[in-house]
């Protein structure tokens, strides 16, 4: 059982990417926004103890959403410290009901059908955890980044017969009426934009490399991971984050590299609006 200060934190990825992209045009840094609630919202030495982050992917090995992910689970306080929860997400085409014609819902201009793309398991999944989190180690607050309503009662017991404090992450006009009634208050992420959004590159050039003629600085770095089919892998960088990379971005590296390889490469931010992804890239990189 924890201790009475314990705290944690519960993200629906895909929530909060809707409500970051109208906030700003740059990533969310999620290492930054647990420091914020620690530093904020939580008194004498309490912190966050527990972090969830759940989301639903098409493609969970695509390499910037992978180095993603690698990223959310990188620990705290170096990186978010999330543990990480991937559902699956179900592609419908939508057909009119049979008292309306039937046939399927088509474009007006393409005549494509309509596919209606869906999470599958992410609100079941995050309930479920939240409910074994709090059994687990009884904290007494919850920063919840969710706003579907499905999970309203799972919010009411803990609120109300367990005396939980539970704070909304997003913004006012984002989340449900059925959880919102349940929190102390909404913490809304435009308020706080500037402290945690994800802008430039995060690292420190070697002193002892040279710069390059274009400007850029040169950073070591050590290759920690290759993927299982070689088209990419992980590097370490020092004091930062690990960084992805691949082969089109590195043709001046015999390929495929080996783990524990050291190189020479510009680190790069990496953020992919689509997929809502926010990393560090290894490109230009070569042989030491």
């Amino acid at each position: 059982m924890g201790d009475v200060g314990e705290a944690a934190l519960f993200v629906d990825g895909s929530f909060v990417f809707n409500v970051w992209r109208g906030v700003s045009r740059h990533g969310l840094d999620y290492r930054n926004l647990r420091k914020l609630l620690d530093d904020d919202y939580l008194l004498n030495g309490e912190k966050i103890v527990e972090a969830y982050f759940f989301n639903a992917e098409d493609d969970p090995l695509h390499t910037s959403t992978a180095a993603f992910h690698e990223l959310l689970k990188k620990g705290y306080p170096e990186g978010p410290g999330f543990r990480l929860k991937l559902y699956w997400l179900a592609r419908k085409r939508l057909t009119w009901p049979a008292g309306m014609g039937g046939g399927p819902v088509l474009h007006p201009q393409t005549g494509e059908q309509y596919i209606q793309i869906i999470q599958k398991g992410v609100d079941v999944g995050l309930a479920v955890h939240l409910m074994k989190s709090y059994h687990r180690r009884r904290w007494k607050t919850l920063f919840l980044a969710a706003g579907d309503g499905d999970f309203a009662e799972v919010v009411q017991y803990l609120v109300e017969d367990e005396n939980v404090e539970m704070y909304l992450l997003g913004e006012a006009r984002s989340t449900s009426s059925e959880i919102a009634q349940y929190a102390r208050g909404i913490i809304k992420l435009s308020d706080m934009r500037e402290r945690i959004e994800f802008v430039g590159v995060l690292h420190e050039p070697n002193s002892d490399l040279p710069a390059r003629s274009d400007g850029t600085d040169s950073v070591r770095v050590t290759v920690k991971k290759m993927s299982d089919d070689q088209n990419y892998g992980f590097v370490s960088v020092p004091g930062q984050a690990d960084a992805y990379f691949w082969g089109p971005d590195n043709r001046n590296l015999p390929w495929p590299p080996q783990v524990g390889d050291v190189l020479v490469g510009e680190i790069v931010e990496n953020f992919d609006l689509k997929k809502g992804s926010r990393g560090l890239k290894l490109i230009n990189a070569r042989p030491v």
